[in-house]
């Protein structure tokens, strides 16, 4: 049923104690109009290079082979995708590492082998946490050069 058709329907039911004509009015308004997505998740920032620094964002839960836009929305983040900016970052003439974490931690697939490659790293790495950085992210914070941390910030295995 259209917005019209389901208003129409209720204002003949007179289950409501209102007009007919404020059913319709709120059947046909638009709840989203001023609603963006950023209203609900804290989206993950792409990766960039700033002044020969890459800066990778690794928050939310890690793990192998998550949904595309479980990353979008910052909910999660892959181990692959990490490894993957970081080599593009990499690629496009980084010359140190900045990964920035917010994160409770993952699974343990990937993150093993995840924290050997950042530790074998020709580059730089800090782990920057001003909030969270614990199990699976602590060990991928713990395989940089230097961690950075808020006084606040919660890290630990």
């Amino acid at each position: 049923m259209k917005n019209n058709q389901i208003a129409n329907h209720l204002a003949t039911q007179r289950i409501f104690a209102c007009e007919a004509s404020q059913i319709r009015a709120v059947v046909n308004a638009s709840v989203y109009d001023d609603v963006e997505i950023d209203d609900f998740y804290t989206l993950r920032p792409d990766t960039s290079i700033d002044e020969g620094i890459g800066h990778i964002h690794v928050q939310g839960m890690l793990m192998n082979g998550a949904p595309k836009i479980y990353e979008k929305l910052g909910m999660v983040t892959s181990y692959d995708t990490i490894k993957a900016e970081i080599e593009g970052a990499l690629m496009a003439g980084a010359g140190a590492i900045v990964l920035h974490i917010n994160s409770g931690g993952g699974s343990v697939n990937g993150a093993i082998e995840l924290s050997r490659y950042v530790a074998s790293l020709p580059v730089e790495t800090v782990a920057m946490v001003t909030s969270c950085a614990c199990s699976a992210a602590y060990m991928l914070a713990s395989a940089t050069n230097r961690i950075v941390a808020t006084e606040t910030a919660m890290i630990g295995n």
